[in-house]
This record gives C-alpha cells, sequence and structure tokens, in this order.
C-alpha cells in the first residue's frame, strides 16, 4: 500500500510540476541564488581570515599568535566547503527541477544548515574546553597553544552558528512557499483506485 502512495505522490508532483513549471523555475532560481549568496559570503569571511591569519600570526605572539594561527587553517577548510557548495548550486542551476526534486532539495539544504548549527555549538564546546584546558600548563608553550586555538574556535564556531541560523531561516522560509503547494493536493477514490488529484 504505502508504495502505491509514494509512487502516486511522484506522479502526481511531476503533473504539479507542469502546471506551474514557471512558477517551480522561479522559485528554484531564487532557491540556487540565496545558497550561492551564502556560499559567497562564506567565503568571504574565509579569504579575510586566512590573509589576516597569516599576516597577524607572524607580527604577534603568545595565544594571538596561535589564534590567528587557527584562524586562517580553519578557514581554509570553510573556504573549500564554501566554493563546492557555490559551484554544486550553479551547475544544479542549469537542470530545470521536478517538484519532487524541488522538495527534496528543500529538505535536504534545512537539514544541512541545521546540522552545521549543531556542529557549530560543538566548536564554541570544544574551544571553550581548550581555553580551560590551557590554564593547567602555566608559563608553558602549551598554555598559549590551548588558549588561541580555544579563543580561535569559538570565535570561528560563533559566526558559523550564526550564518547557518540565517541561512536555515531564510531556506526554511522558502520551503514554507513551496510546501503550500501540496495544499492543492487531494486523495480522490473511485471504482477500481485510488488517484492524486491536483486542484488548480
Amino acid at each position: 500500500m504505502l508504495k502505491y502512495i509514494v509512487l502516486g505522490t511522484l506522479l502526481l508532483a511531476a503533473t504539479a510540476a507542469r502546471s506551474q513549471s514557471f512558477e517551480l523555475d522561479k522559485f528554484t532560481e531564487k532557491t540556487h541564488k540565496t545558497t550561492q549568496t551564502g556560499m559567497l559570503v562564506l567565503s568571504s569571511w574565509a579569504v579575510a581570515n586566512i590573509g589576516t591569519g597569516f599576516i597577524a600570526a607572524g607580527q604577534t605572539s603568545g595565544s594571538d599568535k596561535y589564534m590567528h594561527q587557527m584562524n586562517a587553517y580553519f578557514n581554509i577548510v570553510n573556504l573549500a566547503i564554501a566554493q563546492a557548495g557555490y559551484w554544486g548550486s550553479r551547475k544544479r542551476m542549469k537542470t530545470k527541477q521536478s517538484f519532487s526534486q524541488a522538495v527534496k532539495q528543500q529538505n535536504s539544504e534545512e537539514k544541512t544548515f541545521l546540522l552545521n548549527a549543531g556542529l557549530d555549538a560543538a566548536y564554541i564546546l570544544g574551544g571553550l574546553y581548550w581555553a580551560e584546558l590551557g590554564k593547567r600548563h602555566p608559563g608553558e608553550k602549551k598554555y598559549f597553544q590551548f588558549r588561541g586555538y580555544g579563543k580561535s574556535l569559538v570565535l570561528q564556531g560563533g559566526f558559523l552558528m550564526i550564518f547557518d541560523g540565517i541561512m536555515y531561516a531564510i531556506r526554511q522560509r522558502q520551503g514554507k512557499i513551496l510546501f503550500k503547494q501540496l495544499e492543492n493536493i487531494d486523495l480522490a477514490i473511485a471504482p477500481g483506485g485510488v488517484g492524486l488529484v491536483y486542484r488548480f
């Protein structure tokens, strides 16, 4: 029974996409642009941290030196992720999406940003732990390393939590527009079978 419901939903989704292709195309274009803008913001943050991190690390000492080092290293990864997300979105933008594909993409991106926010909280907690751990090595090199790395993780985690929170909120708001289309779907029972009807 479940497979028939799933099959019927997919068929209906394709029908709905054809009947509202212009609106769906506008929606997917807007969501792709949202993702691309977000990835450019993240890339800009990463580039700024990489540049200032390596320069400042050579001009400072103590925990500040290690904080700037970690900022630079951390954002090399950020830059790679942001660029992969940007170019992946550009590639998907060239392909026409069906309604079901748009729903799948919407759910995937919402979950990704929500999961990332959880990881960001872990970065912050890890940074606080490292900073506290440094107190166990007063006057040693480890003191400055742990304190510097800890401050960096708190800073980077804080920025990413704000970033992912904003992106999640924007994509969720866009998703409400997409999922509202499902209100036009009715289940019709007739002799010989069950069907799904889309109300225009």
